[in-house]
């Protein structure tokens, strides 16, 4: 897949999943083209930078558990 593709599948997802660690670089190219489309976002885990991880459209979660139980409620 070439970034044009991925940017595409990001696009068209129906919600984006992040699992940041402080080593990912494309994890937040692909975080900044889903804010720009204003999905609904999910962060798993507890990671404090960068600073758009506290971004009002992502929802924090500390496991995938919990996401789950997130989706479920809906």
């Amino acid at each position: 897949m070439d970034a044009a593709q991925i940017m595409k599948a990001v696009q068209d997802a129906d919600l984006f999943v992040i699992f940041p660690d402080e080593g990912g670089t494309g994890m937040y190219v692909e975080l900044g083209v889903t804010l720009s489309t204003e999905k609904q976002i999910f962060m798993i885990g507890n990671l404090n930078k960068p600073i758009f991880l506290f971004h009002p459209l992502i929802t924090r979660v500390s496991s995938v558990q919990k996401l789950e139980e997130k989706l479920l409620e809906k």
